[in-house]
């Protein structure tokens, strides 16, 4: 499920890249921020995110902390993106919902790594790996 939740993130933030690309002469019209700003942060935290949920699938031992610290530094990116860039009145109208859903999120996220099913999982040497090098 950690994997889904890391995989729709990175996905969000690559269509953010590609619409940032798509809308370039509207969004530098509109936004008090350069829409390269959106752009590279879309492909910064998309890039990111494919790596972090590939390798949380793959069950790598670094993954597990790897998962957990994307989603941490990504939680303090929106915060910061959220509260500090410049944006309509209203858009932080919704700030206790968006704070406990993100506060939820980091809990599921360290619940799920700490298991001690998945602990095993990631901690464990995978056999087939060492009994076939050809295989990726």
């Amino acid at each position: 499920m950690l994997c889904g939740v890391v995989l729709i993130v990175a996905v969000m933030n690559l269509i953010r890249l590609s619409q940032s690309l798509a809308d370039w002469k509207l969004l530098a019209a509109l936004l008090p921020v350069s829409p390269a700003y959106l752009a590279v942060t879309g492909l910064v935290w998309g890039v990111l995110g494919l790596l972090a949920a590939w390798r949380l699938w793959q069950g790598q031992i670094w993954a597990r902390w790897f998962g957990l610290g994307f989603m941490i530094l990504f939680s303090a990116y929106y915060w910061v993106d959220r509260l500090i860039l410049p944006g309509y009145p209203g858009r932080n109208a919704n700030w206790l919902f968006s704070a406990v859903m993100n506060i939820l999120l980091i809990a599921f996220s360290v619940w799920i790594l700490a298991r001690p099913k998945a602990k095993r999982f990631f901690e464990a040497t995978d056999e087939r790996r060492l009994k076939d090098p050809t295989s990726a």
